[in-house]
């Protein structure tokens, strides 16, 4: 019977939340945003922006959405469903998100040439940009950590206490790796977990260094 609903509940878990689609929900939101931004008459800088920060938006609203309130037993039986459209959406994502600093470069020009409501707007869209593009690298690894641990069983990273990890778990790791570059309490005891973290950290620092950069352009700009 508990197997029954084991099966039950992974069937589900993959109705609900395939890859895949979310991505594609996603890439249409960005869509309308884009007809949007082009019907007003924004400079395509802007209109890029709100294309990517409307898409952004979606997907991290999609993907918290489910797996923000996943118990463990959830979480393990998502986190080993076979999803092959799982990686290509994640390698789509963490290309678009590191693509989308060439946007904000461009997005900070056209603002430091702008001037009242256009510069505001256009300020807005870099810093949000920057922001939603950081948090979805860090979200794509909370999914890897994820999958990483359950489909080995239960290796690779360790966790302080008996009760069995959860997304939220995985949250604290990736989003705790991607600010400090290190873990608190957590291990990692496997090369694949090692070397995803390396990855990981690599993309957190360069995104570490444009919003820094973004942060001194967008204050020079106001002073």
């Amino acid at each position: 019977m508990e197997f029954a609903r084991q099966s039950e509940r992974r069937l589900l878990l993959t109705w609900r939340a395939p890859a895949m689609r979310r991505l594609l929900v996603s890439g249409a939101a960005g869509g309308v945003a884009t007809l949007i931004a082009g019907l007003t008459g924004a400079p395509w800088q802007l209109t890029l922006l709100a294309a990517w920060n409307t898409a952004a938006a979606a997907y991290l609203f999609l993907i918290w959405l489910t797996i923000g309130r996943f118990t463990a037993q959830e979480t393990s039986a998502m986190a080993t469903v076979e999803d092959n459209s799982r990686h290509w959406s994640g390698f789509v994502l963490l290309a678009a998100s590191t693509a989308s600093l060439v946007g904000v470069a461009f997005g900070l020009h056209k603002a430091n040439l702008s001037h009242g409501g256009m510069r505001f707007w256009m300020t807005t869209g870099v810093i949000t940009g920057i922001v939603f593009s950081w948090a979805i690298v860090h979200t794509v690894y909370v999914l890897r950590y994820a999958h990483i641990y359950y489909s080995t069983g239960g290796h690779g990273i360790t966790f302080p206490g008996d009760e069995p990890p959860d997304y939220i778990d995985f949250a604290y790791i990736a989003f705790t790796l991607g600010m400090t570059f290190q873990v608190s309490d957590n291990s990692f005891t496997s090369r694949r977990v090692r070397r995803t973290a390396l990855v990981h950290c690599l993309l957190s620092y360069l995104f570490g260094a444009a919003i820094i950069a973004t942060s001194i352009n967008v204050l020079a700009g106001l002073v």
